[in-house]
Formats: structure tokens, C-alpha cells, sequence
């Protein structure tokens, strides 16, 4: 979509201002924070109140095809809460996009001078999610991180051993593996490390590399540990009308089918598509 069709199509403004598109703030992170010829095509869209409160550091879009609203902030699209609260966007440092990416309202993404912030494509971040960067953090592709979670990848202070007399860095990074699902009010601290297709149960800590687990598994507790192994999150939409329909008549379980697939090409479909 390019500029003629986002600024002079009146139904297109239209629709999106009813959705609550800020016109301002999006022009404002569009052409004070990307080339030209991307800012022109409107790749970000802000949506509700905006707080920009660093804009030295850069905002990159690494992607081949950009598409006005491929990265939204601030829009509500969770079904437990109605639309407040302000979005709260710290630019010290680097943010990388590779694509499509959500951010809901009242979250605040915060990138330190020297640190950088890796958002692979397909990307949700629920309403309320604080994310931290001193240091380095990478959400691979086609992750959620639902409402009210924190990732930090630094303790924010200093600690002292007594005995040793050691103290030990401030920040590790954190990666969070592809097509994993954070449950609400989970919090993820430095130097954590989640497997691909990993499931974090809600109200989790979660503190170190859980890679030896491998993916499809189920993590929860404070802090998180092993829960179940060889599990996968339904995203085939055809498959989930089949199931309401069946659990609304039985409580036996239903039969399908065995072994892994690519969530990927589904989730894409249903959330940005």
C-alpha cells in the first residue's frame, strides 16, 4: 500500500480512525524512525495513546514486503478487557522487526542505549506485556506473549555474595524459541532460554535454559520446571470447530492425528491475514 492510497482514501481513514488509529503518532515513529521509502508505505500503525519517551536508537524493519499495518502498537485485540491505558515506547537502542507483529495497548517495550530487541515475523504481544531490554533479547518467529507478562533479560540490581564477595553481571540475554506461547503473568528473567514450540503456564517464573527439554513441552511454577513433554497447541481453525463441536456433547477425549506439523502457515493465517 503506498502513500496516495493511505493518506488520500477517505474510507480507509475512515475505517481505521473508528478502530482507533492515531494518525499523529503513526506518521510520527513512520518517518522519524525508518527510510524514506518504507515510512512512505506506513508499515507501522499506532493505535490509542502513545508514550515515546527515547527516540535515539533506530526501529528496522528487515523485511521484503512491507504492508501498511504490518506492525500495529497499542491496538486491543484482547477479549478480557476494554481499551485504556497508554502504550509506552522507549527507542534508546535498536528494534528489530522481521514482519508482521501486534503489540497491544498498555504495553511497554523499553530498549536501553547498546541493547537491541530482536521481533521475529508473526509476533503477538497481549495487552499489558512489559519487555525490558539492557542487553539483548530475541522472540523468534510466531510467538505469543499474553497479557500482563514481563521479559526482562537484566535483575535491574546489583547483587553482592557475602561469602565470595563475587557479583555477577547485570544482564544475560534471553530468547524466546519459535512458535512458543507464554501464558499470562509470566515473567522471564535474564539469561533465560525457551525451546522452539514450548508452552509456558500461567503465572510462571521462568529463569534459565530450558533447551535440554527440547520443544513441545509444557514449563510452569515458580520457578518453572517440566510439566508435560509431546504437547502442541491446536491452530488448525477447522480442527477447533470440530472440537467445540464434539466437547459440547462429550468429555471423551478426541481422536486425531499423531506426529508434529507446520503451526506456522496456521497461525499467520488466523492472526494476520
Amino acid at each position: 500500500m503506498n502513500i496516495r492510497k493511505v493518506i488520500l482514501s477517505p474510507w480507509y481513514l475512515f475505517r481505521k480512525c473508528q478502530a482507533g488509529l492515531n494518525i499523529y503518532k503513526t506518521c510520527l515513529l513512520n518517518y522519524k524512525f525508518l527510510p524514506w521509502k518504507q515510512a512512505c508505505r506506513f508499515p507501522i500503525h499506532v493505535y490509542g495513546k502513545l508514550h515515546l519517551s527515547g527516540d535515539s536508537g533506530k526501529i528496522l524493519i528487515e523485511s521484503e514486503k512491507l504492508q501498511a499495518g504490518m506492525i500495529t502498537f497499542g491496538a486491543n485485540f484482547s477479549q478480557f478487557e476494554a481499551t485504556q491505558g497508554i502504550t509506552l515506547l522507549d527507542v534508546s537502542g535498536v528494534i528489530r522487526f522481521q514482519g508482521y507483529c501486534r503489540i497491544g495497548h498498555k504495553c511497554t517495550l523499553s530498549v536501553q542505549p547498546s541493547a537491541e530487541i530482536f521481533v521475529g515475523n508473526g509476533c503477538r504481544l497481549s495487552n499489558g506485556v512489559k519487555i525490558k531490554v539492557y542487553k539483548y533479547i530475541e522472540i523468534q518467529p510466531f510467538v505469543a506473549i499474553t497479557s500482563e507478562c514481563q521479559v526482562f533479560d537484566t535483575n535491574f540490581h546489583y547483587m553482592r555474595d557475602t561469602v565470595t564477595g563475587l557479583v555477577q553481571p547485570l544482564s544475560k540475554p534471553v530468547v524466546i524459541g519459535r512458535c512458543s506461547w507464554v501464558g499470562n503473568r509470566t515473567t522471564i528473567m535474564k539469561g533465560s532460554v525457551l525451546p522452539p514450540y514450548t508452552i509456558v503456564s500461567s503465572n510462571s517464573l521462568v529463569t534459565r535454559d530450558y533447551s535440554n527439554l527440547g520443544s513441545y513441552c509444557i514449563i510452569g511454577g515458580m520457578p518453572a520446571k517440566l510439566l508435560k513433554e509431546h504437547v502442541t497447541r491446536v491452530y488448525e481453525w477447522d480442527l477447533y470447530s470440530k472440537l467445540d463441536e464434539h466437547f459440547a456433547h462429550s468429555d471423551e477425549p478426541y481422536q486425531t492425528y499423531t506426529g508434529t506439523i507446520n503451526e506456522e502457515e496456521y497461525i499467520e493465517k488466523a492472526y494476520f491475514h
